[in-house]
């Protein structure tokens, strides 16, 4: 989806005060994690963690795709429960995300922070989505 800009001005707000977390792009745009080993049928899920492009805009995918093509909006901001490879951080550690690994502490693209305590490996953590993390 493609935002118009046509008759705004600097500093127009397109959308209201919390509308603006909400973005939404094509599939293809998003790296996520792997769900089928056919990258022709691997697509986003529903609550899947997402990087766009592999750059900075980061979020939570808030429907599942059928295609590469399906517009799917993801949430840039708020509270989620997601998947996160740790060593047994504290709370208040930040999460990255990255192409190969995930949610991880260690490195990738600031993501968030961790809300909950991590067990060492692959666990269930509540993270606050926040691009810009260092």
């Amino acid at each position: 989806m493609s935002y118009d800009v046509t008759g705004k001005s600097a500093g127009d707000r397109l959308y209201g005060p919390h509308q603006s977390r909400y973005v939404t792009l094509p599939e293809s745009q998003l790296v996520h994690p792997e769900h089928d080993a056919d990258p022709a049928l691997d697509f986003v899920e529903k609550g899947d963690p997402v990087l766009v492009n592999g750059e900075t805009l980061i979020g939570v995918a808030l429907k599942s795709a059928e295609a590469d093509t399906d517009e799917i909006t993801i949430d840039t901001e708020g509270i989620f429960v997601l998947m996160v490879n740790g060593s047994g951080e504290d709370i208040g550690n930040p999460i990255h995300i990255n192409s190969s690994a995930g949610l991880t502490t260690s490195f990738g693209t600031a993501f968030g922070w961790a809300l909950s305590a991590l067990a060492s490996g692959e666990s269930l953590v509540a993270v606050k989505v926040h691009g810009g993390v260092k």
